[in-house]
């Protein structure tokens, strides 16, 4: 699918009920009103893909940013990357049992 499609289906899904309730909540007005399970049937329907999902978000409506959260997908090494660089990871204090930082650990 495509942006331009998915687009077309979710303005179709739109509600205008649903369209006032969410603007009195405060929602911008660059959206279709779609009901959130009606978001989650159509991203059963679209394959995950982060690239597409940024995508989506771009277009700046808010029933597109809402399907995009649904079908990211982490980038791959986000996670390894991250869980190396923690400032708490370390050895455990062997009183609390909290992550210490290995500076603190070497030092002292």
């Amino acid at each position: 699918m495509t942006v331009k499609e998915v687009l077309a289906q979710l303005k179709s899904l739109g509600n205008d009920a649903r369209r006032k309730h969410n603007t009195k909540n405060g929602a911008p007005d660059n959206q279709f009103g779609v009901p959130l399970g009606d978001i989650r049937a159509v991203a059963n329907n679209v394959k995950a893909d982060h690239a597409f999902a940024l995508k989506l978000r771009d277009t700046g409506n808010v029933d597109a940013q809402l399907l995009a959260a649904l079908i990211v997908r982490a980038v791959p090494g986000v996670r390894k990357a991250v869980r190396g660089n923690s400032p708490c990871e370390g050895v455990k204090d062997p009183k609390e049992g909290w992550p210490v930082p290995p500076t603190i650990a070497l030092n002292g």
